[in-house]
């Protein structure tokens, strides 16, 4: 089984990414299939936004390996907001969302939403 997590949460509610970004993070770490899709505001953190108490993304890209773990972000939600693919910090791959509804649709997924 392959767990996908999408997150929708930016700097407003960094408690709650952050901590859904390390659950991520552990479960890999755990030897599980961890996708993490980046969504809407959340897109901010492929930019290395930092929150209040300085923890940003990076922090747990090592434990996510994402070579083997990818962290998506959305394409769409790029273009909207105006970020340019040069400011994403590496380890991070755009993805548009055909890319994402079939992984949706995959009964080999579980999908948890934050």
């Amino acid at each position: 089984m392959k767990l996908l997590f999408i997150i929708t949460k930016g700097i407003e509610r960094a408690g709650s990414a952050l901590r859904t970004i390390q659950l991520a993070a552990v479960t890999a770490e755990a030897g599980h299939h961890v996708e993490v899709f980046l969504f809407d505001e959340a897109v901010h953190w492929a930019q290395g936004i930092e929150a209040a108490d300085g923890e940003t993304l990076e922090h747990y890209l090592e434990m996510l390996q994402a070579d083997k773990h990818p962290i998506m972000v959305c394409k769409s939600c790029l273009a909207k907001r105006r970020i340019p693919k040069d400011s994403l910090i590496a380890g991070t791959v755009i993805v548009e969302m055909p890319q994402m509804a079939a992984k949706l649709a995959d009964p080999d997924y579980k999908v948890f939403t934050f």
